[in-house]
C-alpha cells in the first residue's frame, strides 16, 4: 500500500515539474517566466516610470529569440546607440514585423557582458538611456545565460515600442 502511494506521489511530482518546465516557470538559463531576471528588470523599470509600460509576451518573445541567437555568435564589441543586426541581418523593427506586432516607434537596448549578471546592474546601465521616455508605452525582455553555473557572458535585450 506505502509504496502505491509513494508511486503516485512520484508521478505527481514528475507532471508537476514537467508542466513548470513547459509553461517557462521553472529557470532554464534566462527566458523563463515567474520572477526570473527579465522580470525582476520589467519591475526596476516600470517602478522607475511616470507611466509604467505595458509588458507585452510576443515582443519578449522576440528579444528572447534575439538574446538566443546572440548567445551563438562570436562575441562583438558593444556599441551605442544599440543597433543589433538579428539572425538573417534583420533589425528590431523588421523581427518586430516578422511577428505582426504593430508599432509606430521602437528601439531597442543590448547589453552583453559577464559582469551583468542581475537586472540591478542592468537597470545602473538603463538608466543612462531615455527608456523612462514617455512616449514608450510597452515593452518586453530577452535574457540569456550561460547554463548552469558557468561564467560567461549574459545577454540582455530590452525592445520598446510605442503603438
Amino acid at each position: 500500500m506505502a509504496t502505491g502511494v509513494a508511486t503516485k506521489y512520484f508521478l505527481l511530482f514528475v507532471l508537476v515539474t514537467g508542466l513548470l518546465v513547459a509553461f517557462g516557470c521553472a529557470d532554464r538559463g534566462g527566458g523563463g517566466g515567474g520572477d526570473g531576471p527579465e522580470i525582476q528588470l520589467a519591475t526596476l523599470i516600470n517602478n522607475a516610470r511616470s507611466n509604467p509600460m505595458n509588458y507585452d509576451a510576443a515582443i519578449a518573445a522576440v528579444e528572447q529569440a534575439h538574446a538566443e541567437w546572440l548567445s551563438q555568435q562570436p562575441p562583438a564589441p558593444f556599441t551605442y546607440p544599440y543597433y543589433e543586426e538579428g539572425e538573417g541581418g534583420k533589425y528590431f523593427a523588421d523581427r518586430l514585423n516578422d511577428a505582426s506586432i504593430t508599432f509606430s516607434e521602437c528601439k531597442e537596448y543590448g547589453f552583453d557582458d559577464e559582469s551583468l549578471s542581475n537586472a540591478n546592474l542592468v537597470w545602473e546601465q538603463l538608466q543612462s538611456t531615455d527608456i523612462l521616455d514617455t512616449k514608450w508605452d510597452t515593452f518586453g525582455i530577452g535574457f540569456k545565460a550561460p547554463p548552469g553555473r558557468e561564467s560567461g557572458r549574459r545577454y540582455w535585450v530590452i525592445g520598446v515600442i510605442n503603438k
